[in-house]
């Protein structure tokens, strides 16, 4: 995240670099772990007080849509990361071993000396032979 934010503040203060994108790689990742978490809502009533003096109530409320995590661990980089995808949820069990079809995504500064990387899953290929996009 404070690579990112990094990268973000100096592209809009500077103006500087540039991203490039690799082209497609794969690697293996296990399932780690599958976690569902059912859609919710809340409401919340708060008292409040205007500078009359006056007290005065506001309703509060939020919602929360179902989310399908899948915890997966890339075997080249070691990385552990979630996924929130329902097909892949349903197409996989804890142990399995998928492949991921990937981009490294590489932030260089206008001098072409490197910001940052990182590594975007474009596709998953599990054992069945189906592929789940991203």
């Amino acid at each position: 995240m404070n690579k990112v934010f990094a990268v973000l503040l100096c592209l809009v203060v500077a103006g500087c670099g540039k991203v490039e994108y690799s082209t497609i790689k794969q690697e293996t990742a296990e399932v780690i772990t599958m976690n569902f978490i059912p859609s919710y809502s809340d409401c919340d009533l708060a008292p409040g007080m205007t500078t009359n003096g006056d007290m005065t109530f506001s309703l509060h409320s939020s919602y929360q849509p179902e989310k399908w995590i899948v915890v997966l661990r890339c075997s080249e980089h070691n990385k552990t990361f979630a996924l929130q995808n329902k097909e892949l949820f349903n197409k996989v069990k804890v142990g399995n071993v998928v492949t991921l079809n990937y981009v490294d995504e590489i932030w260089t500064d206008d001098k072409g000396n490197l910001m940052s990387t990182d590594q975007h899953t474009k596709s998953i290929e599990v054992s069945s032979g189906d592929t789940v996009s991203r």
